[in-house]
């Protein structure tokens, strides 16, 4: 005998309640572990390292092993930073980092502004100012009351 399965608790795509709920913690899984690949996971995987990989690392790129031991590599100036990515590469530590030697994750673009959006923000700052400055004058003549005309 077939076990009777009841439709109203499948979901559209045919899912139960549990299916649905395991399909959910696997994609927010998958989600989390594609997040942990940016910069930020690129300090703590340097950190991570044994301290001999470290100082082989620091040998190969000529970095000073004493301030690199502990350094993060994010606060690190950026021909320092190539040089250990490069070193990891030759090394072949790639698998130590979970962003592998990608530079674009090594070396990630400064946060630029448009031009356009600064320009407005000085323009928006100087009509403030001109506001500001019409306030003050206008209350200062409310404060002095009724004056001759010419004084």
């Amino acid at each position: 005998m077939q076990k009777h399965i009841d439709s109203e608790q499948r979901n559209l795509a045919g899912l139960t309640p549990v299916e649905q709920a395991a399909m959910n913690t696997a994609g927010l899984m998958l989600v989390r572990e594609l997040f942990g690949k940016t910069r930020s996971s690129l300090d703590t995987d340097w950190l991570d390292i044994s301290s001999a990989k470290k100082a082989a690392i620091c040998t190969i790129a000529r970095q000073s092993r004493g301030q690199m031991m502990t350094a993060t590599l994010s606060a690190l100036p950026h021909a320092q930073r190539e040089a250990i990515r490069l070193a990891v590469l030759e090394l072949d530590y790639q698998g130590e980092f979970r962003c592998g030697c990608d530079s674009k994750v090594w070396h990630p673009a400064p946060v630029t502004r448009a031009i356009g959006d600064i320009e407005r923000e000085k323009k928006e700052r100087a009509a403030k100012l001109r506001m500001k400055r019409a306030v003050l004058a206008a209350s200062e003549m409310v404060k002095q009351g009724p004056r001759a005309i010419g004084q």
